[in-house]
């Protein structure tokens, strides 16, 4: 086979040296756009023909928040959000040039969370998920406002790397304390980690991918593991899933002081009227 292989600074602005240039986020657009950041240089759209440049201005308060990207992502609105390091999320809406910015403001409780922005993630509710160094928020679009998930949530941490979605509507997120399942449609949170077979904990920032027959990847410290529900595998009767349970709910209260992983009974007062247990069925692998 023949292969071209060809530097195009070209697209970028060329009052930049080559040297100056580095590229780390990338993104084609539901248009055929190329969107381009440039670390600490700002962003930049090429449409195959000419490029725009997106930098921060104080004088402009519209402009992109800051010049330092982290993030890329398009949503089904064809929304172009970009995550930064330092000044939170700017949000492009089509045929548009100026931003909607989604900053912390620490008077704010209900604002977006500080720390820099790992990912970015849309529901198949159409609901949009950030994820930072310090919590993970979910987007109320009406009110502008954010709904904020931590590790005093059951989260396992705070600290949020990636988020997916597996056919089953369940947000899986990757942390620096091992993986979280977020049952959207019951409100609570399924922490994963070394107990459960997930060799690594360490999880690293936008190393995640859904795959249409494989389930879902994410990428950690040593590790690449693989994520695929219980469901699926019901399938196949060759293969046996022993579930776990993981919470116990008496009369509408959580069980906080319970192992479940031992023989001891939970005795329970004939006076209870409701008992829930969740359980989950989940396989992973390298």
């Amino acid at each position: 086979d023949t292969h071209e292989y060809q530097q195009r600074n070209d697209i970028l602005p060329s009052t930049q040296t080559s040297q100056q240039k580095t590229v780390n986020q990338l993104l084609v657009d539901s248009g055929n756009n190329l969107w381009i950041s440039v670390q600490e240089h700002g962003l930049f759209r090429f449409d195959g023909k000419k490029t725009m440049t997106f930098q921060h201005s104080d004088a402009e308060p519209d402009s992109i928040s800051s010049n330092d990207i982290t993030y890329l992502y398009e949503d089904n609105r064809g929304r172009i959000w970009v995550g930064t390091q330092d000044k939170g999320v700017n949000r492009l809406d089509p045929g548009r040039t100026k931003f909607f910015h989604y900053q912390n403001v620490p008077s704010r409780p209900t604002s977006l969370s500080a720390g820099p922005i790992y990912t970015i993630h849309q529901s198949a509710e159409d609901a949009m998920w950030i994820g930072t160094s310090t919590s993970l928020n979910k987007l109320i679009d009406v009110t502008d406002t954010f709904e904020l998930f931590k590790n005093r949530d059951d989260l396992a941490s705070s600290n949020i790397k990636a988020i997916l979605e597996d056919s089953f509507g369940d947000l899986w997120i990757s942390t620096n304390a091992g993986l979280a399942q977020f049952k959207r449609h019951q409100n609570f949170f399924i922490n994963h980690d070394q107990s459960q077979s997930v060799v690594e904990n360490q999880f690293t920032p936008n190393a995640a991918l859904k795959s249409a027959t494989q389930g879902l990847f994410f990428g950690g410290k040593g590790a690449l593991i693989n994520v695929r529900s219980g469901r699926d595998h019901w399938k196949s009767p060759r293969q046996y899933i022993k579930p776990q349970i993981t919470s116990v709910w008496i009369d509408g209260k959580r069980v906080q002081k319970y192992n479940f992983n031992d023989d001891e009974p939970l005795v329970l007062d004939h006076s209870i009227k409701n008992i829930r247990i969740n359980y989950s069925a989940l396989t992973f692998s390298e």
